[in-house]
Order: C-alpha cells, then sequence, then structure tokens
C-alpha cells in the first residue's frame, strides 16, 4: 500500500485499515491512497524521492469480465466491471520512466501535471460510458461527442495504445467513413435531374428521385398484382351469386 503526496496530502498507514486492503479483487499490483479517478490524469508523472522511482500515468485501465465473476455481480450493464469501465474506478496503469525501488508506506509526489483536463474519470466516461453497452463490453468505443474531441484524445502523446489510442482510431475512422457516405448521397441528390412544369417553364422547387419514384411504381404494380389475383375473383363471385339470387 502506498500513499500519494498531492498538495500536501498527508502520509498516511492505509495498512491498518480493514476490508478492502486486506482481500483486493481486481488484479491489484500496487493500492495507492489519497487520489481518485476524477484527480488523476494522463501524463501525470509520481515519484518517490528517496529511490528516484519516476513513474508516468498511461491510462485508466479497463477491467475483464473476471471481476464480476470475482464479486459475484451481474454479468453486462449492470456489472461492476461496467461500472468500473464507466467511472474509471477500476484502476490505472503507468510506465517507469526511471527505475527505483517501491516499498509499503512510500509515498508518491505528483511532479507533473501537463493534461489536467484528461482524467480518468473523463476518458473512461467520454470513450466507454456513453455509447451503446455492447460496444463497451465488447471494448469497442462507440464516440457520441465532437469529431475535433477524438482526435483530442488521439493526439494525446502519453495515452496508451493497447484499448485507447487503437479503439479511439476506430472509432474516427468509422464516423469519416460515414462522413463521406452521406457527402456522397448529397452530390447524387443534386446532381438528379429537376422535372419542369411543361404549362408554365418553372423547375419543381425540389429535385426528384428517380429511385425512389420508381421504387413506388413497382410497389403499386405489386399491390395491383394481389388484387387482380385474390380481390377481383372474390368479387366477381359475390356479384354473380348476388344476381343469381344466392343467399
Amino acid at each position: 500500500s502506498t500513499s500519494v503526496s498531492n498538495k500536501n496530502v498527508a502520509q498516511t498507514d492505509i495498512t491498518k485499515q480493514r476490508g478492502y486492503l486486506h482481500h483486493p479483487t481486481f488484479g491489484e499490483q500496487v493500492i495507492v491512497e489519497g487520489l481518485d479517478s476524477p484527480d488523476i490524469c494522463v501524463g501525470d508523472i509520481f515519484e518517490v524521492s528517496k529511490d528516484g522511482l519516476k513513474l508516468q500515468v498511461s491510462s485508466p485501465r479497463v477491467a475483464c469480465a473476471y471481476v464480476d465473476k470475482k464479486h459475484r455481480s451481474a454479468f453486462g450493464a449492470k456489472g461492476i466491471r461496467r461500472h468500473s469501465m464507466v467511472e474509471g474506478h477500476a484502476g490505472f496503469f503507468v510506465r517507469v520512466l526511471r527505475a527505483g525501488s517501491l516499498r509499503d508506506g512510500d509515498v508518491l509526489h505528483r511532479t507533473e501535471n501537463p493534461r489536467p483536463k484528461f482524467t480518468l474519470a473523463y476518458l473512461a466516461k467520454s470513450m466507454y460510458g456513453e455509447g451503446s453497452i455492447i460496444a463497451a463490453l465488447s471494448n469497442r468505443v462507440d464516440w457520441k461527442r465532437s469529431v475535433e474531441e477524438l482526435e483530442e484524445i488521439i493526439n494525446i502523446e502519453e495515452l496508451a495504445e493497447y484499448e485507447w489510442k487503437d479503439p479511439a482510431r476506430k472509432a474516427l475512422k468509422k464516423i469519416q467513413q460515414k462522413g463521406s457516405k452521406a457527402t456522397g448521397a448529397t452530390k447524387a441528390t443534386s446532381s438528379r435531374m429537376q422535372l419542369r412544369q411543361p404549362w408554365s417553364g418553372r423547375s419543381l422547387s425540389r429535385p426528384v428521385d428517380l429511385g425512389a419514384f420508381f421504387q413506388r411504381l413497382r410497389f403499386l404494380g405489386a399491390m395491383w398484382h394481389l388484387f387482380l389475383q385474390f380481390i377481383a375473383p372474390f368479387t366477381k363471385v359475390v356479384t354473380a351469386s348476388a344476381r343469381n339470387g344466392a343467399p
């Protein structure tokens, strides 16, 4: 267990606490007290002054389904995995910038905070908490915010590739493909011919979608075929019966 020194946060001996610290269930390697997901940002640098250890936060952690199984919680949208994934409570990863040792009771001092906007909670919420649940549970990003914001996340140098930059790029590519298809459809619509009213010489206010026009014609033709095949013969039988006085 390790404490964090940030803005004069005092070191505390959390080894005396009961419960979770004695029975960690998220696959922890180091337990840190003093900061929460809204306080820790990607790119933050923490140091242990006496040993020279220097760490940099690289990403929130995306927990696996084992967390639900371990806690006997519901799988899917109502499980602990989903909650920790969306809120950034599943922990975080760091990269070692300078090797050193870390012991129980050591204090981590945050020496740099270059990206205060990109907290663990912000990244977890924006990338995995606002799209479809199916996408989130399969580690896909269903992006619902602006493209500029997504590009900003992709350009974070300190952010990890796996589970963060990589799915973010895939989400951006998907958005761009949708945009190109929409642009192509708009160009096709604008290039369609406009019917003119022969009696006035004026063009109609809206371009005619010939594809939709012929599709409606085919539908009407199919309905007329059904009428001739089923309804018309029945009408003739009823009419003939009425003329012959049949009950």
